[in-house]
Order: structure tokens, then sequence, then C-alpha cells
């Protein structure tokens, strides 16, 4: 939002420097909402604006305002509302104006997911500005989006012919060659970006996925060095994170380099620990963020260690850089939350209820902190207060089908079984097609539908990322079916795929019928203290 509303505040100043031989508002509250805008004070902006419509209620200049703030602010039916009225009422002549609520209103209907009406607006946008690049570049955008690239690069190069110096008409020829794989061509129009714009971090990081296609892994690497001198560039951290060998050593090798010729500098160090992290060589991501951390301390650094050390059982350490960080700001939530997580890993159940119990003073309508909370609630047997704390998540958070499954799971515990079962149902009316698919196959298991529970569950093995969770997860619906042997074999290949959370499989009610077998038992054994 605060991106979006720079926007604004640059659109407004421009907007009123355009067509002085047309009048404009020069009422009170109008000219008190314009300054409230450059103050970047939008409660105050909205407040004059509507102020103003009310002593002249056809100012359409007023409505498109009020129109852009909401529309920032995800307030979409107020923001359409207001859209409607300046397109009726501002002057036909203000093209300017009536261009940008055009373009305004094609904003809300996208964020409303009506790209047909969007695309509408942005075309009349066109229509009334063809010298403006603004229009082309928001239509361009939707085009991409919807897969039209053709069309795309039209606006794109109808943008730099409008502009030739400006780069953003090259990035979009550059994207759209990437995302159709025509990394040639893309690398041309990235090359004249970086000569536009040389000290534009995304040119290189462009460039470098670009190299990667190609598998030119130097040149990548060299780019995503690139566009990490220049700042923190997003793509290119997700690159460096995501490479394989040969380009992971490549990267890294030059990462070291650049961290030998800037010794004070932590962002080398940081940016190796999270390939390291990415790469799951957890014990040298630890080195290279304690690294970046004694070159500039930062809480954010010392949750990562602790994330790391989570990852590879070293839960006492874990807290010990939780501690640290949250001695440097005791509010963080992911640190007060990394926090919990590790205390729970340690067993100590009541200790992390205290935790979500201070996250949720802090942030009292934060869903996901109810949800956790009513989760160990029901570990610890509080089942009364489980109940609550899933309904105040779902009460913030209608469509979240973990909060229904553990809610149903407790609702069953307590011989409620109608409302469980309502839970369930529910659970799998939200996740109606597979790529919604969560926590169905445990819904379908409770309603005795095992079949179908089996079959979304191979589902989503096939489709996991973590294969570790995933088959948590089969071991989890298998024991609950009371198929020890299946249960038996995922929980072993779970562990062989990674998974270490012993205090969790000690507490979860899901493993209670293969509890007692020597399988288990052996399981457990072998991997609670691996280096025995």
């Amino acid at each position: 939002m605060k991106r979006y509303l720079i926007i604004i505040i640059g659109a407004a100043l421009c907007l009123a420097s355009y067509a002085q031989n047309i009048k404009r508002p020069e009422s009170y509250n109008y000219q008190r909402g314009q300054e409230a805008m450059r103050d970047k004070k939008y409660d105050e902006a909205i407040m004059f604006f509507n102020k103003d419509i009310e002593e002249n209620p056809e100012n359409g200049y007023s409505f498109i305002w009020i129109a852009t703030l909401r529309d920032s602010r995800g307030e979409y039916g107020l923001a359409l509302t207001a859209a409607e009225a300046a397109l009726k009422k501002l002057p036909k002549k203000d093209v300017d104006y009536v261009a940008y609520a055009h373009s305004t209103r094609a904003s809300i209907y996208l964020h409303l997911e009506d790209s047909l009406k969007a695309l509408s607006d942005y075309n009349e946008a066109v229509r009334l500005k063809p010298k403006e690049i603004q229009p082309y570049e928001e239509r361009a955008q939707l085009y991409y989006e919807l897969g039209k690239y053709d069309l795309a690069d039209e606006d794109y190069r109808k943008m730099t012919e409008l502009k030739p110096g400006s780069v953003m008409g090259y990035m979009g020829l550059g994207r759209n060659a990437n995302e159709q794989k025509h990394y040639v061509d893309a690398i041309k129009q990235f090359d004249y970006v970086t000569k536009l714009a040389s000290d534009y971090a995304s040119g290189y990081s462009f460039r470098a996925e670009s190299y990667i296609g190609l598998e030119k892994w130097n040149e990548a690497t060299d780019d995503i060095v690139s566009a990490l001198a220049l700042e923190w560039d997003r793509k290119a951290m997700y690159l460096a994170t995501t490479l394989k060998d040969p380009a992971f050593t490549m990267l890294v090798s030059k990462m070291k380099i650049q961290s030998m010729k800037s010794p004070n500098e932590a962002r080398w160090p940081f940016v190796m620990a999270t390939m390291y992290q990415g790469n799951k060589q957890f014990q040298k991501a630890i080195e290279s963020y304690e690294e970046a951390n004694k070159r500039d301390a930062s809480p954010v650094i010392l949750g990562w260690i602790s994330q790391c050390y989570s990852e590879i059982g070293q839960y006492d350490k874990a807290l010990n850089s939780i501690e640290q960080a949250l001695n440097m700001d005791s509010t963080d939530l992911d640190n007060l939350e990394r926090k919990a997580d590790v205390l729970y890993d340690l067993g100590k159940v009541d200790e992390t209820i205290n935790v979500y119990n201070k996250i949720l003073e802090i942030v009292p309508d934060y869903a996901n902190g109810y949800c956790q909370r009513a989760w160990y609630k029901k570990l610890s047997g509080d089942l009364d207060g489980s109940v609550e704390d899933m309904t105040m998540c779902i009460v913030l958070e209608p469509a979240n089908t973990f909060a229904y499954q553990v809610r149903g799971d407790v609702y069953m515990m307590m011989g409620k079984k109608e409302l469980a079962e309502l839970d369930f149902k529910k659970v799998i009316e939200i996740e109606d097609t597979p790529d919604k698919y969560s926590y169905s196959h445990y819904a379908h298991q409770c309603l005795g539908q095992y079949d179908k529970s089996i079959e979304i569950m191979d589902l989503l093995i096939s489709k996991a990322d973590n294969y570790a969770d995933a088959y948590y997860d089969a071991a989890s619906v298998y024991a609950r079916m009371g198929n020890k042997p299946k249960a038996l074999d995922y929980l072993k290949m779970s562990f062989e795929n990674g998974y270490r959370s012993i205090a969790h499989l000690k507490l979860d009610p899901d493993m209670n019928s293969i509890r007692d077998t020597d399988e288990f038992k052996a399981l457990i054994k072998k991997y609670e203290h691996p280096e025995k």
C-alpha cells in the first residue's frame, strides 16, 4: 500500500499541474484534502474530500481522490461507488482527470477480479490520453497477467516510442520474452536497460533469469551479484536461494569475494546464509548468519539463526538465539512465534501457550494466533479453550479450513459428534477443488470416507514440495484410520526425508494407535538423539 499511495501523491501533483485552462476546484475542503494527501495524512484527506462533497455534491474531483484512497485501503465497494460518481461528474473536457478516473476504476475492477471491465477502462484511458505512458503500462501488465503477451508487447513498444529513455517499456518486453522462454530476445532488452540505467537492480536480476534459462551460469551469477550490490533486489534474492549446482557453488564463491572486499558489510554473508538455508545446509547457514550478525547485529538475523538450529534439532541453541533476538525487540511477532515453536519442540506446551497469550495481547485480531493457541490448548487438555480460540479464528478467517478441522476433532473428543461433522463437511465445502486441498483428507477420514481421503492424500504427496511434512500427514491419516503398517511406513519415510519434530510426534493424538508399537518406539529412539 505504501508504494501505491506514493504513486497517488505523484499523480495528484502531476494532474494538478496539467490543463491550466480548465477550472479546477478551489474550495477550502478540496484544497485541504490535497494538502493532507501530500502530507500522507490519508484519513484526513478522505475526511476533507467528504466534507467538500457535502458542500459541492457535483465535484467529481473529490470523488476520484476518495476512490483512489479507498482503493488503496482495500475498501473496494466504497472505491467503486466513488469512481462511478467521479466519471459522471467530472467535466468531459478535463481529459487528464477523466482518463485517470478510468485507470482508477480499472484498478478497482482488478481487485474485484473483473478483468474484462478493467480492460475496458484501460482502453478508454489510452484513447483519451494516447501520449501518456501510464495507461499503456497498466494495460500491458493486465495483458501480461492474462497471458496475452503479443498485446502486452504492443503496449510496451508504444511506451518506448513515447519515452525512449524510460526503462519500463524495455523491462516489460524482456519480462514477456522470459515468460515465453525467448531468453536471447530478453537479454537484448535487459542489455539496453542496463545501458540506460546502470544503477537499476532489476535490469540485472531479470537478465540473470534469462541467463539461467540458457544455463549460462557465469553470466547469471555475475548479474545476481550486480543486482544485490545495488539493493536488496527481491528477484535476485529469489534466484540466489533457488540455484542448484554448478551455479550454486559458483555464486557462493563470488559472494565470498564480495564479503572479503567489504568486511564490514553484512549483506554478503547474509545472502550466503539464505542460500545455504534454502539448500538445507543448515550448519553453514548458521555460520554465515553469525558472521552477518557480527557485522550488523539484528533480531531478524538472530531469528533465522534460531530457525536453522531448529531445523537440525538443536532446540536449546534455537531458544538461546531467539531469546537474544527478543532482548533486542520484545514485540517482534515473527520471533515471538519462532519462540513458541521452539518451546513446543522442547515439549513445553504451557510456556508455548503463554507466548501466544503475549502475541494476542499485541495483536488482538491475529487469526493465526488464536488458531495456534487453540491447537496447543487441545494438546494441554483445555478443550473448551481450544474450541473458543478456534471459533475466534473462524470469525476472523471464515475460510480457514485448519480451524474447522481441529475444532471438529475437539468436538469429537468432547462427544459432540453432530457439531464435529458439520465442521468436517465445512472443510470439504471450502476445499472444493484439488488446488484448494489442504485438510480435506483429514475431513473425509473423520467422516469415514477412507477411499476419498487416500485419493486426496496421494495427490497431495505427488505435488509436495516438502516430503517430510507430506509423509507425516499420510502417517497421521493412516494412524487415525487404524492402518498401523501404512502409518509406520509413512512415518519412517517422513524421518528419512528430514522430519525431526520429536516433541510434536510424542504429543500428537493422531499417532495414538501406533504409539505403543515397537516400530514407533524404535523410530523415536533412532531420531531423538541421532548423535548417540
